[in-house]
């Protein structure tokens, strides 16, 4: 149970009319005198417009905690702004809050309220929280904690970085949901560590960074249900460069077309204790060094299949390991560096084999891809105007002899062709296998 607490001390906060400094001063303390206070937490509603400025500060063991009250458009709208701190475990928490305002005759401050609490891990209450992190790409997102505690056990969100936002509350008992924003980043990358209960939910974004380009693509990626991924990645110079991943959807994924967000481990680190859900991910890799990157998730359906792209800062390179958990049967892929102006697969779909395909297109626009299918005699089988259309960096996986592929090519031998269409780029890779394990 958690211990007691007497609070003594109060102070004025805030007199109207408003001043431009006030303060006030509390003590808070465990009646059984144990050290068991080991976090804060504070909120208030408020919105300023002009020059006007509202500032809350709290003094923690931690260091300070400020909220400032953000510029809104009128005078009367209203946001919340949260802060949390952590630190050693303690029996007594000493704060002044205190306010600083500044305005002038036109400005204008509206305050709605305040709230603080104090983080009290609760004896023989655990929790455990899913995704174990997020890692957004520079134009941020939205994102959601899933919290599991036995019934009456009360968690906190607390570490909270300046540039993630909640959007639920951030406290609560038993199990529940905290959402979250990460809005646009145009600077260097982020990262931070918030604590749910006393669990760490990691959050990242890309930024900017210099001596980016293109360096290849997977065409195709296959997740979840009896499917994994393993994307390793290769430094071939001495110096150190950084890399980024993006993972991008299937039209036939609920997700559809666009970011691929799937939940992925990284085996030479530590365990985590649940995925990084992610679509986008930056990473510095040390001079001739390698990273590991591997696809988690439930085995359940449906499998989730899309695309990769890497950029990075120097010469990296690598390939992908596609792993059918049923039959353990894995194929390696090295990544597609070239910019051809067709690509060339050769099918055999003769004694019970058959040709896996997977198409990338990897323009921001919209394109056609033409398709030329010609048997082992060097004769054009395919239709004329044959072609596959692929939304901006959409992706297509199909089996060459099914219905959703090219069923003229069954039971036969031959190349099938992917023409690159003009300005754009693509890629394409085969997989022979027995069916029915390609995804």
């Amino acid at each position: 149970m958690n211990p007691g607490i007497v609070a003594t001390g109060y102070g004025n906060l805030v007199s109207l009319p408003l001043l431009p400094y006030a303060a006030g001063t509390f003590s808070l303390a465990t009646v059984s005198g144990q050290s068991t206070i080991t976090g804060a937490s504070a909120s208030i509603t408020c919105g300023v417009t002009g020059a006007a400025t509202f500032s809350l500060t709290m003094t923690t063991p931690g260091g300070p905690l400020v909220l400032n009250c953000p510029l809104v458009a009128a005078s009367g709208i209203t946001t919340t702004v949260s802060g949390q701190i952590s630190f050693p475990a303690v029996n007594s928490l000493a704060t002044t809050v205190s306010v600083v305002v500044t305005a002038s005759n036109t400005d204008t401050l509206t305050l709605a309220g305040f709230s603080a609490q104090l983080q009290i891990p609760s004896a023989g209450c655990n929790s455990t929280v899913s995704p174990g992190g997020q890692a957004f790409g520079p134009a941020g997102g939205t994102g959601s904690i899933n919290i599991t505690a036995s019934a009456g056990c009360p968690w906190g969100v607390f570490n909270i970085p300046s540039w993630v936002f909640i959007t639920s509350s951030a406290a609560g008992t038993g199990n529940g949901t905290v959402s979250y924003q990460v809005p646009p980043n145009g600077g260097p990358g982020l990262s931070g560590t918030m604590t749910v209960g006393s669990v760490p939910f990691a959050v990242e974004e890309g930024g900017t960074i210099g001596g980016l380009s293109f360096v290849g693509s997977m065409a195709h990626l296959a997740a979840e249900e009896n499917w994994t991924t393993t994307l390793t990645l290769v430094n071939k110079s001495a110096a150190a460069a950084t890399a980024r991943v993006s993972l991008f959807g299937d039209a036939l994924d609920p997700t559809g077309n666009g970011p691929l967000v799937l939940p992925l481990t990284f085996p030479q680190q530590p365990p985590a204790l649940a995925p990084l859900l992610g679509s986008s991910l930056d990473r510095t890799l040390g001079g001739d060094a390698s990273l590991i990157i591997g696809t988690a998730g439930p085995q359940t359906s449906p499998v989730l299949v899309g695309s990769a792209q890497l950029a990075a800062t120097g010469a990296i390179d690598g390939f992908a390991i596609f792993h059918h958990i049923v039959t353990t049967q894995e194929a390696v892929v090295p990544l597609e560096t070239r910019n051809a102006a067709s690509y060339l697969l050769a099918f055999d779909n003769t004694s019970g084999l058959s040709l896996g395909v997977a198409v990338e297109n990897l323009s921001a626009q919209n394109a056609v891809i033409g398709v030329v299918i010609r048997d082992d005699t060097g004769a054009v089988i395919s239709l004329p105007g044959a072609s596959i259309s692929l939304g901006a960096n959409g992706h297509k996986a199909f089996t060459l002899s099914d219905p959703g592929g090219f069923p003229v090519t069954a039971f036969k031998r031959g190349t099938i062709e992917f023409d690159t269409p003009p300005g754009g780029r693509i890629s394409a890779l085969g997989l022979r296998f027995t069916p029915p394990t390609m995804p």
